[in-house]
């Protein structure tokens, strides 16, 4: 008697393959773990069901050992670093403002980005043009405290550095914008395009700055 056939789940779809090998090229440290990478793909991708088990992951991981090399572009940035990568010195304030926000601080590859889409962000998002409306959203969280073009244009930002990655991992050439030009720019849509995400990446980026506004406040109240 043949023994049972063993079911096997859904063929991972190519995107989350390349997200998969992205999320472990920028594990600096070693220490992000299959069951790590599963739990950041389930919170990116909520309800579907081409997320790989941790095993798939792993192996996953094990046949593309040569693109999850580290690249120089995607450690953190500095004010060193600026003149060899090409990163203006005009943007630096921006850079140190964002940090000082409480965020995560960014690659040279996002730093990049910042600097190579603030003119068009800020112009954008100030007129009666699509990213207006994204800003508004943004405006309507407790970030309005902090500069919401700067947290727009961080947001903005790291989804074309995000975007490059993946597209280097899955060995495009090189990476043709069109279609996110086309999202952002004209439609004035992000990927985390729902109120509620909008508000959820703000709010915790933005959680040390608010809570030191919030610290001043009481403390000058307790003085007078």
């Amino acid at each position: 008697m043949e023994g049972k056939k063993r079911l096997r789940g859904p063929t991972t779809k190519k995107y989350i393959k390349d997200e998969i090998l992205v999320l472990k090229k920028n594990d600096g440290d070693g220490k992000l773990s299959a069951k790590d990478i599963r739990k950041e793909l389930l919170k990116t991708h909520p309800g579907s069901k081409y997320i790989p088990k941790e095993r798939a992951i792993y192996n996953i991981i094990q046949k593309n050992r040569d693109k999850v090399i580290f690249e120089p572009l995607d450690a953190p940035w500095s004010i060193g670093s600026c003149e060899k990568y090409n990163i203006p010195a005009d943007i630096i304030v921006l850079l140190v403002e964002y940090e000082q926000s409480g965020q995560p601080k960014f690659t040279i590859r996002q730093a990049r980005w910042f600097a190579r889409l603030k003119p068009l962000v800020y112009e954008m998002s100030a007129t009666k043009r699509p990213l207006e409306n994204v800003l508004s959203r943004l405006q309507k969280n407790p970030a309005y405290l902090f500069d919401s073009h700067l947290a727009l244009l961080a947001i903005v930002a790291r989804e074309y550095s995000w975007l490059e990655e993946l597209s280097q991992v899955g060995g495009v050439p090189y990476f043709d914008t069109s279609e996110i030009d086309f999202t952002i720019f004209t439609k004035g849509e992000l990927f985390t395009d729902t109120a509620e995400e909008m508000a959820s990446l703000v709010v915790e980026g933005f959680k040390r700055h608010l809570g030191e506004i919030v610290d001043k406040e009481e403390s000058d109240e307790r003085n007078k």
